[in-house]
């Protein structure tokens, strides 16, 4: 499996956490995002997918990068571009 994180959890964002998951190769390790209001919410129920996986979403960039995942699917809008 290829830890894998999304970058942004808007229109594009909640696709890519579907794919993600749908994807045999990938397990999702993360999901970064922006709004203090999706900090702490599950990645699941943040890409539709109306059941929970796990993890729970971040605006900790750092923390993320430091876990070393092998691939990330950058799907973020221009205000959080680092």
């Amino acid at each position: 499996m290829i830890p894998t994180v999304v970058w942004g959890t808007g229109n594009v964002g909640r696709a890519a956490i579907r794919a993600v998951e749908a994807h045999p190769a990938l397990t999702l390790t993360a999901a970064l995002v922006h709004d203090p209001a999706k900090v702490g919410r599950d990645a699941g129920e943040l890409g539709g997918l109306g059941r929970t996986l796990g993890v729970a979403a971040t605006d900790d960039i750092a923390a993320v990068l430091a876990a070393r995942p092998r691939a990330v699917v950058y799907a973020a809008s221009g205000d959080i571009r680092p």
